[in-house]
């Protein structure tokens, strides 16, 4: 649990610092590691969640396209339960990001990213994610 623990806190500091390649780095340590499938799937639902923003940020649509397809399939149970809800539509935020040239003038992502935002408060998400879904959005839109 401390190897995970220290991993991800790696993967927060380099993500905000914008050093977006170690912080990828650091959370591919953790998805390879032989005993994350052990874990519940909404806290490797998490630890991808934090990937994808990374890959967005890098601009690496055609992998994020392809991840994001993988995630849906694979943890399609657990996506559906409540406890990852924002996830899920974090995945539909990001999915719809690779596709849209002007965010603010696409009302249904507009209304997603409104949504995502008014389900916990920025603290509450500081606490709950890897990468802070609330912050980012804010800090993005």
């Amino acid at each position: 649990y401390n190897y995970f623990f220290i991993c991800s806190n790696l993967a927060l500091l380099y993500f905000d610092k914008g050093r977006f390649k170690p912080a990828i780095k650091e959370l591919s340590r953790i998805m390879l590691h032989k005993n994350f499938v052990n874990f519940a799937d909404s806290f490797q639902i998490k630890i991808i969640a934090a990937e994808l923003i990374i890959r967005s940020e890098i601009g690496d649509f055609d992998y994020l396209e392809q991840r994001i397809l993988q995630v849906r399939k694979k943890y399609k149970t657990g996506l559906n339960s409540k406890e990852c809800s924002r996830e899920k539509l974090l995945l539909e935020i990001l999915e719809a990001l690779i596709y849209t040239s002007s965010i603010k003038s696409n009302k249904s992502l507009m209304k997603k990213i409104e949504a995502l935002l008014q389900s916990v408060s920025i603290d509450e998400a500081a606490e709950l994610d890897v990468i802070n879904y609330n912050k980012w959005l804010k800090d993005k839109f």
